[in-house]
């Protein structure tokens, strides 16, 4: 049985210790398609390889109070739920003599849920269960869980499709490692923690929300062992998704608008003089990240939702790539998260019908390859593909070049897998 295929037998198994003969193939496998086979790796040794690296969803939950794609979700199955969860208390013979009462309360209840802004399925389940009086603890627990089936189910669909995006980078022949676990609900969402620059700096993000500190740990370790030079802005609140850098146009493109304070665009020109950093006006909350609305392909192209940044940054974004670069999503995409997609050489990897036929014959016609991911579910977090994944550069060892800088010199593919080791003995080796 070959790798890919015994992969795709056991891709639900992600979360299990690797044996030690697994470790071994992954190792062989990767030096395999990285040292041996020059013709699968679409560079040159001594090229600037991409490298992926992603958190396992271990604490992953959808349901979060700060998650307006969930509590959209929720406030919309208002009707649904509040049906069900009569028809429950019947069948489970939970009314008492003041059915009518309980009933009329629990409809205005449930009602005045689309009146709150941070609501949940757990928060929803503890308040229902406080609307029922007189109930046994047991009772109280299987009204509970049954409230919460739809939480538990989108999870275990949201972890499915997080599966099926490591088989496609796999598939693909991408290189990919898995940062040291964490328990943080939205750590999934790696590209958050920070941004490359250029090829020996790495910008640090500092996450906005409370709950989200602690996230960028694991990114700042993989960044020191490969050798960068970690960058942290002071007094500024600022997000991976709010930065992107291309390193044919060497730009940095930097949201502004919802998800950081001020215009640290400002700052990263000063801090980073070797490169154009460019500040992008975000003017549509739904699109509260740059990688929302805006992405910057490997050979220069961009793709742009118009309705979501301002008109002065559309035209500076033009002046920078041309207009026959550009290829402008409408809002239909652009809620599908059509620009938050990963980008290495000439494969596209970006969730499942976003794009219409005609964007897909533009990248196509651009020499790019579309790989889909199934991401529905995951996307009701706010987040899809890039969010998903923080994609670095490294320099592959080649005694025939002295391109590569001085500090990575020395790294190369085979060496990525016993890198990671420090982190974890369950990180899996896929």
């Amino acid at each position: 049985m070959t790798l890919v295929s015994r992969f795709a037998d056991s891709v639900s198994s992600l979360y299990r210790t690797p044996s030690q003969q697994e470790v071994r193939e992954s190792v062989k496998r990767f030096q395999r398609l990285n040292v041996a086979d020059s013709s699968s790796m679409r560079q040159p040794l001594g090229a600037c390889r991409r490298l992926m690296a992603l958190q396992r969803p271990t604490g992953f939950e959808v349901s979060t109070g700060d998650n307006v794609y969930m509590c959209f979700f929720i406030k919309g199955q208002v009707s649904e739920i509040q049906s069900n969860i009569l028809v429950y208390l019947k069948q489970e013979g939970i009314f008492q003599e003041n059915e009518p009462m309980i009933v009329k309360e629990l409809k205005d209840f449930l009602e005045g849920l689309k009146k709150e802004s941070n609501i949940t399925w757990q928060k929803l389940a503890d308040q229902v269960v406080e609307q029922l009086k007189g109930l046994t603890q047991e009772q109280q627990n299987r009204i509970k869980q049954y409230i919460m089936g739809p939480c538990l189910e989108t999870r275990n669909s949201a972890l499915r499709e997080h599966n099926a995006l490591v088989k496609t980078l796999l598939l693909a022949n991408k290189n990919f490692v898995f940062l040291p676990p964490c328990d943080k609900s939205d750590a999934v969402f790696a590209t958050d923690t920070g941004e490359q620059i250029s090829d020996e700096k790495f910008l640090l993000a500092k996450l906005n929300n409370e709950r989200r500190k602690g996230e960028e740990d694991g990114t700042k370790e993989l960044a020191r062992l490969l050798g960068l030079t970690i960058h942290v802005l002071a007094g500024y609140n600022i997000e991976g998704g709010d930065l992107i850098y291309n390193k044919k146009l060497n730009t940095l493109f930097v949201g502004e608008g919802f998800r950081n304070i001020g215009q640290p665009s400002e700052a990263l020109a000063k801090r980073f003089p070797d490169v154009r950093v460019v500040g992008v006006k975000l003017i549509n909350e739904e699109h509260y990240h740059l990688d929302c609305c805006f992405s910057a392909l490997d050979d220069g192209q961009v793709l742009v939702l118009k309705e979501a940044i301002s008109q002065d940054s559309l035209i500076q974004i033009e002046q920078i790539v041309g207009e026959d670069n550009i290829l402008y999503v409408n809002k239909e995409e652009a809620l599908k998260f059509a620009t938050n997609v990963v980008n290495d050489v000439k494969d596209i990897i970006g969730p499942e019908n976003s794009l219409n036929d005609k964007s897909k014959e533009v990248l196509k016609g651009w020499g790019y390859r579309m790989h889909e991911v199934g991401y529905n579910t995951m996307s009701l977090s706010g987040g899809s593909i890039r969010c998903s994944v923080l994609q670095l550069r490294i320099w592959m060892k080649d005694n025939r070049s002295n391109e590569a800088p001085a500090r990575l010199q020395n790294i190369c593919a085979a060496d990525l897998w016993e890198i990671t080791k420090p982190f974890s003995s369950k990180s899996p080796y896929i």
